[in-house]
């Protein structure tokens, strides 16, 4: 399962062309594409796009291929472990 939370990056901060999606869960199989149709409403707003992985406890190749498409596009991780920031930033298999 995984849970998206749209949320600013500071608490008291109203800044409306930023937003904070925060993940908990596993990114995997059908939630690959929950995250993504997510990400490009969110994209499509011209608001600038960050995701928060602290609580990701998990993600599968999909997941990982969807997160470096992102990345791509200017999306800023944040919060990422260090091993799965090493999965993302690779070159693709």
């Amino acid at each position: 399962m995984l849970r998206l939370t749209r949320a600013t990056r500071l608490p008291d901060e109203v800044v409306h062309d930023e937003v904070v999606l925060v993940l908990e869960g596993q990114i995997v199989a059908e939630w690959v594409e929950l995250l993504e149709a997510e990400c490009l409403e969110l994209l499509g707003t011209d608001r600038k796009l960050f995701l928060d992985l602290a609580d990701v406890s998990f993600l599968d190749q999909r997941g990982v291929l969807l997160l470096r498409k992102l990345a791509g596009r200017s999306v800023t991780l944040i919060n990422c472990p260090p091993l799965m920031d090493e999965l993302v930033r690779e070159d693709a298999p």
